[in-house]
């Protein structure tokens, strides 16, 4: 994503260029959340973006190619605002704050967005398909080792007790992404209060449920 100090040294054509390819990609985010891979088209696209056919063909090959830049896009977006987090909070459990809490602001923001990666890993999951496959593990890579070096860090410093880094990370990956697509995505009519939501899953995380 272009940061505006990055958008002023670049010149008016590169710029127009730079919007077209993101008024693409925003476009075709929310038609593959709603009609899928499979079931979206490339005209489909291009009236969604207001764009010609022509025009889509000056920035993508085909489909495939702006299905994978879309989720791409989406992965950055994330990887800012994770190693946005990690340079801004302190101990462990800010970061876990501060990250359900943009987490979850984020599914409300970028509904569209949310549901097509969740769709994407049930996709890449299922057909193993090498270019998207690659890029999961990459994006994963990429977050696991900041979020490891911050979980070693807090055993260091006695926030936190021994435990496997990795483990941990799993554990709060398959805590906050499944409740946030069975909570919020799959009711559309459900008001979400993020302050109320990201105290209760780190109540859950950092404390559990039985009374001592």
């Amino acid at each position: 994503m272009q940061t505006v100090n990055e958008n002023k040294k670049i010149g008016r054509k590169e710029r127009e260029r730079l919007f077209k390819r993101r008024e693409i990609l925003l476009a075709a985010v929310d038609l593959f959340a709603r009609n899928g891979f499979e079931n979206t088209k490339l005209d489909d696209i291009a009236e969604a973006s207001e764009f010609g056919k022509g025009t889509l063909y000056n920035y993508f090959h085909n489909k495939e190619e702006i299905y994978f830049a879309s989720i791409k896009q989406i992965f950055d977006d994330y990887c800012e605002m994770h190693e946005r987090i990690l340079n801004n909070t302190e101990t462990l459990k800010e970061y876990f704050e501060e990250t359900t809490k943009s987490l979850i602001q984020y599914c409300v923001n970028n509904k569209s967005s949310f549901i097509m990666l969740v769709r994407f890993r049930t996709r890449i999951m299922d057909r193993q398909k090498l270019e998207g496959f690659n890029l999961l593990t990459g994006f994963y890579e990429q977050v696991n080792q900041m979020l490891t070096k911050r979980i070693k860090q807090a055993i260091k410093n006695n926030e936190i007790r021994k435990v496997d880094s990795e483990s941990l990370i799993l554990l709060y990956k398959s805590m906050i992404i499944p409740y946030l697509h069975l909570n919020f995505i799959a009711n559309d009519n459900l008001e979400i209060d993020v302050e109320k939501e990201t105290k209760f899953i780190l109540s859950v995380l950092f404390n559990g449920i039985l009374i001592k």
